[in-house]
């Protein structure tokens, strides 16, 4: 299955939309502004979370943690 990532270039909420080979809408995902690092949350289409991913700062190489929900 192909999966299609879509951002708004002009939106002032960091939301990523995911759709399917049929542009239908499968999953989104929000980023956090106010965070340190980049700080992902992953959505299916009902609102549920799946999990998100966290950069760990305190490394001098990009780390990041995937959490489970």
């Amino acid at each position: 299955m192909k999966y299609i990532v879509k951002q708004s270039a002009f939106s002032l909420v960091s939301k990523f939309s995911i759709l399917d080979e049929n542009n239908i809408e499968k999953y989104y995902v929000e980023k956090k502004i106010l965070s340190f690092g980049m700080h992902f949350n992953f959505y299916d289409n009902s609102q549920n979370e799946l999990f998100e991913i966290k950069q760990d700062i305190g490394n001098f190489f990009p780390k990041f943690d995937l959490i489970k929900s």
